[in-house]
């Protein structure tokens, strides 16, 4: 018996180690193919084992698989949807022993997932069906148990470094580093998970942990999520209820953390912006099934901004979501300057850019709405802080269904009673996205609107800025903005129109626009409303030194900004009220191509009596800016014009008349040709030329061409009493270039026939001093004087003057006098107007053909003068003049109180007979005499100027009676005593000899002509006068009072070694009619007195010493002395 024991036991032991032991003896491999058959068989995929397959039982049972593939799909990109590294499971041996698996670990060493879903939908993880029985087995292990009821468990499930990936049409998504542990006390639970992972970047955990699963049980389930050293989790506690297809699940979902950017940025990739970096938190009673979803009693908040909502969704045919969202009060000015206070320099910038390039590098790809989703969302604020200000009733209502978006209801109220709402419809049309809506705003007081938007107001009228509204049309697409139907009304102006802009590349801009009226100074601060460039005493604006050295930037800025896109326009204003003027019916249409604009219309029908229309081309907007504009300008009375400019016009609008201007303009900054042709008070003028560097230090070239068909009518426009005594004095030609800069000008190629008088020369105009300087070299063709000054009236004579005068006082200065005393009235007491003379200096040489003043005629005369500060210098002056030369200088200061004149005049070998006869005396004396004189005088006036006249004067000559033929042949001197005489030589027939001595000593030689005169407050008096013949002399003594018009000499003949005068004549009286009484031997033999005048033979000789007239009233010496100080003093 205990042999056999001894053998049973023996044998069990062989059969233990048998058991134990065998297996590491079998080579497992070689049953690769049945395993592998099996899983195919069962999955209908390929299983491949590449590496070892063992098995031990000691010191646990152990399976380990190395190398193992599940083959994928046909048509998958990865060949295997799983690869395995290693497989290894260990089961407890001793549960095997009492009938159950206990399977402590399970090991997926570098598990690859490939899942994808390919074009045609189908999926790498939808596996074949098993068989029935296979099926059957699953039904029971999903209870605890094999097909054999014996016990399963399952200690614990790790996985180390998996990957998962997932592919489809839209991309491929990994995650990497995949590493958990799944613990169960059975395969009913309860269950306990951790996970960790890199997802896009994110070391994400997770902790899951659920309850037993029991039959008719709810299944308790406990989640948490988060990113490591990221300060947010998500966390979800409810329950699974009904498991199995018609499960359901509920519970409470949490979201929370400490900063809201940062879970952004972290989460997308993207940089977060700093308005959100705030903390979070999101808190939801949440429900769920098959077919229902629902967030209910979300509360949400960020920061201190709180907001409640719900959110539902439906699974079925379609999605369906809605949401809802309320909130009560929004302090977004204490958000945004948190915001501010909280963003990080850079970061969110960089985030920017790089959205940009993004944006900029990418193609707009077809866009679609799902038409499988219907979903609403009702967004409301009730309280809006911003900017200081308050928004209420903040509301969004929109709507998505069938592919399309309908908004509902967009609006807020604005502060100062104002309102803005919108609606509209958003579809798919062609792969783009289409909106059509409308949108409308209204302000019953827009100035409040613009003081709580900070948009400063100050300065525009208190009765503006009050109603508004808009309301138009949109329709919108990615390329394209469309709003036509614009009405907007702001005050008591009306605008209409349309817009249209096509979003490129290069934006293309339509625009048309009508404004009924509107008042731009109304709007306009009053600092720039009155603002108007400074002007000079002549009403000219003046620049500022430098000006137009250095542009301004802006509004080159301005003008480039137009270079970024193209645009058609076509804008009109009915009236426009702007610094004062009011602008009516203005319109302008063109293009706006390539930084190009076309004008075709740019037209204005009343610009304070102005109508300008241009067509034409402004170029280079983005670069040099060139223009090429044809203008059309009409002013038909220009009163208003110059009223608007505050300039007094240089001629009334009535002398303008209608005037008209057209030309072109062409070029730019650096070089503006030009061309015009004016029509105005009646002439026409013709401008060709061009500036040039008019940003910088500008310049001008320019041919002018100036006609008037009547000279006369010319003149009357600057003087309009001018009436000259030629009726028809010729026309109007002058013509010349001008060049120069903001510093002179040169005026050259002078052309001009002033009616009979021609002018050529040149001139410069210096501008760079205190004041315009002057130099100018001009010629003129003769000159007759006559025909430019008022005819002569017959009447009057000296006689009808003298009775003019006889206001004089008896008691008034009398002959001999020393003048100063009251001036006759016949000199002016007006004021001698010398401003002609201040506000420029003048250097000028005139040469002239001739001059012919009454009966003076001046050959070729010469003047050089010059004007600085208000003092004319005549520094030369000279000319031939009847058979003799005048010469002389002089200077007019006006700059002394009173104005002072002085003068120095030279008169050589000029024709005594030619004398006589520009006087209208009979012509019987010859002979050369010259004339010196110097002169100064001060006042303000021709009386002034006469009574303070001083100086001094100088005569000489050869004077010779002219005897005719007849008297040279007569039988003796009383025949030529009465030629000479007249007709009374009969009653003198006692004097023979004395008229012997008077024929001898001035009928047959030349006498010599000498004398002194001096000049005394306007009274001239010679003591020396004296006319020297062969054998007798005449001598003058006297005076002439010129401020009383007045007359005393006396004029005596002597023969030589005489002492009483053979004849002697006294003058006295008014210079116009002097009573004249002789005496003297030649006169005892009682000759009439009557006749004294007709018989005096140095009435012959010396006319005029005697005071007495010659058979003209020429020259008038008053005349001649008034009309050489008027043309002195201008």
């Amino acid at each position: 018996m205990k042999k056999v024991l001894v053998l049973l036991g023996g044998f069990f032991v062989l059969l233990v180690a048998a058991v134990l032991i065998g297996p590491g003896f079998i080579d497992w491999n070689a049953y690769k193919s049945e395993i592998t058959e099996a899983v195919e068989t069962a999955t209908g995929r390929q299983l491949s084992i590449d590496g070892d397959l063992k098995f031990a039982v000691l010191p646990t049972p152990a399976l380990r698989a190395s190398g193992v593939r599940l083959s994928n799909i046909d048509g998958a990109q990865s060949p295997d949807m799983l690869t395995l590294k290693d497989v290894r499971v260990r089961v407890s041996i001793a549960d095997l022993f009492q009938g159950r698996i206990a399977v402590e670990r399970i090991q997926l060493i570098e598990p690859v997932i490939a899942l994808e879903v390919l074009a045609d939908g189908r999926a790498s993880w939808d596996i074949a069906p098993i068989s029935a029985a296979a099926t059957a087995d699953s039904a029971k292990a999903d209870e605890g148990q094999d097909a054999s009821g014996v016990a399963i468990s399952l200690a614990s499930l790790t996985i180390t470094d998996g990957v998962l990936s997932y592919r489809d049409g839209a991309g491929i998504e990994r995650i990497e580093g995949v590493n958990a542990e799944i613990t169960a006390d059975s395969l009913q639970g309860p269950f306990t998970a951790t996970l960790s992972a890199i997802v896009r970047g994110l070391p994400v955990e997770a902790t899951l942990r659920a309850n037993s699963i029991r039959a008719n049980q709810p299944i308790g389930l406990n989640a948490t999520f988060g990113v490591a050293d990221l300060d947010s989790r998500v966390t979800f506690s409810g329950q699974v209820n009904n498991p199995g297809p018609a499960a359901s699940l509920d519970g409470k979902l949490s979201v929370e953390g400490a900063n809201a950017a940062e879970a952004i940025r972290r989460i997308t990739g993207s940089g977060g912006t700093a308005i959100l970096a705030r903390p979070f938190s999101l808190s939801s009673v949440v429900s769920a099934s098959q077919k229902l979803a629902a967030l209910n009693d979300i509360a949400v908040r960020l920061g201190d901004v709180s907001a409640t909502g719900a959110v539902n969704l439906g699974f079925g045919d379609t999605l369906d979501l809605d949401i809802a969202v309320s909130v009560n009060k929004f302090d977004l000015d204490a958000f945004l300057a948190s915001a501010t206070l909280n963003a990080e320099p850079g970061k969110t910038a960089a985030g920017s850019e790089k959205a940009t390039a993004t944006a900029e590098s990418s193609k707009a790809a077809p866009v679609a709405l799902p038409e499988n989703v219907n979903a609403t969302l009702d967004l409301t604020i009730d309280v809006l802080r911003y900017n200081r200000g308050v928004v209420r009733q903040v509301g969004l209502r929109a709507a998505m269904s069938n592919g399309s978006i309908t908004l509902d209801r967009a609006s807020a109220l604005l502060p100062g009673g104002s309102d803005v709402s919108a609606l509209g419809f958003l579809q798919i049309v062609d792969g783009a996205p289409l909106f059509e809506g409308e949108i409308a705003a209204a302000s019953d007081n827009l100035r409040a609107v613009f003081d709580w938007l900070s948009i400063d107001t100050h300065g525009v009228s208190n009765d503006r800025l009050r109603g508004f509204s808009y309301a138009s049309k949109i329709k919108a697409t990615p390329e394209s903005v469309e709003i036509p139907d614009i009405n907007l009304r702001l005050d008591a102006s009306t605008m209409t129109g349309a817009l249209a802009l096509a979003i490129r590349e290069r934006p293309g801009l339509g625009l048309r626009l009508a404004i009924d009226r509107i008042n731009l100074d109304a709007y306009l601060p009053k600092s720039r409303r009155n603002q108007a460039a400074p002007k000079t005493n002549s009403g000219v604006a003046k620049a500022k030194p430098g000006a137009g050295e250095n542009p301004p930037a802006s509004g080159a800025n301005g003008l480039a900004l137009l270079d970024t896109f193209d645009a058609n326009f076509d804008a009109s204003v009915g009236r426009l009220t702007v610094q004062g003027a009011t602008l009516r019916k203005l319109h302008a249409e063109g293009l706006l191509v390539g930084g190009d604009v076309n004008f075709s219309t740019l037209r204005v029908a009343d610009a304070v009596g102005v109508a300008a229309t241009l067509r034409g081309d402004v170029r280079g907007l983005g670069g040099t800016p060139a223009i090429a504009l044809d203008f059309d300008v009409t002013g038909k009375d220009l009163s208003q014009t110059f009223r608007w400019l505050g300039v007094k016009p240089p001629l009334t609008p009535k002398q303008l008349g209608k005037v008209t201007a057209k030309g072109r303009l062409d070029g730019g900054l650096k070089a503006l040709s030009f061309k015009a042709s004016i029509i105005a008070a009646g002439s026409k003028i013709a401008l060709n030329g061009a500036l040039k560097d008019i940003a910088g230090a500008p310049k001008i070239a320019i041919g002018a061409r100036i006609d008037h068909p009547d000279l006369t009518k010319a003149v009357r426009l600057f003087a309009p009493t001018f009436k000259p005594a030629a009726s028809n004095l010729g026309a109007v030609a002058a013509a010349f270039r001008m060049t120069g800069n903001a510093t002179g000008l040169d005026i050259t190629e002078i052309d001009a026939a002033l009616g009979p008088v021609t002018v050529a020369g040149s001139m410069s105009v210096g501008l760079g001093g205190p004041q315009p300087r002057i130099k100018a070299t001009l010629e003129t063709g003769e000159v007759l004087t006559d025909l430019f000054l008022p005819s002569r009236k017959p009447a009057d004579t000296a006689r009808n003057r003298q009775r003019k005068a006889n206001g004089l006082s008896s008691s008034a200065a009398t002959a001999g006098g020393s003048g100063g005393g009251a001036a006759n009235p016949r000199w002016s007491r007006e004021k001698i107007d010398l401003s002609g003379l201040k506000g420029v200096d003048a250097d000028v040489t005139l040469t002239m053909a001739g001059l012919i003043v009454d009966r003076i005629q001046l050959d070729k005369p010469h003047v050089v003068f010059k004007l600085k500060g208000g003092r004319l210098n005549v520094e030369k002056f000279n000319a031939g003049v009847l058979g003799g030369a005048v010469s002389g200088a002089g200077v007019i200061d006006s700059a002394t109180t009173p104005p002072t004149f002085t003068a120095a005049l030279q008169a050589r070998d000029v024709n005594s007979r030619d004398i006589l006869a520009m006087a209208g005396a009979p012509a019987r004396v010859s002979g050369p005499i010259s004339v010196e004189f110097s002169g100064a005088a001060s006042g303000a006036t021709e009386a002034d100027l006469i009574t303070a006249l001083n100086g001094s004067a100088r005569l000489g000559g050869l004077i010779q009676v002219q005897v005719s033929r007849e008297e040279r042949s007569a039988a003796d001197a009383l025949n030529i005593a009465s030629a000479l005489f007249g007709k009374k030589v009969k009653e003198l027939g006692q004097v023979g000899g004395a008229s012997r001595v008077l024929f001898d000593a001035f009928g047959k030689k030349p006498a010599t002509l000498s004398g002194d005169l001096s000049i005394s407050n306007g009274v001239v008096t010679t003591r020396n006068g004296r006319l020297a013949g062969a054998g007798a002399f005449a001598s003058i003594a006297g005076a002439v009072d010129l401020p009383a018009w007045r007359i005393d000499s006396r004029t005596s003949m002597f023969q030589d070694g005489g002492s009483a005068p053979l004849i002697y004549f006294d003058v006295k009286g008014s210079l116009d009619t002097p009573s004249i009484k002789p005496g003297g031997d030649i006169l005892k033999q009682r000759a009439p007195a009557t006749d004294a005048k007709k018989s005096n033979p140095l009435q012959q000789v010396l006319p005029g010493l005697l005071g007495g007239k010659g058979a003209s009233e020429k020259p008038k010496a008053k005349d001649l002395i008034r009309g050489l100080l008027k043309g002195l003093g201008g």
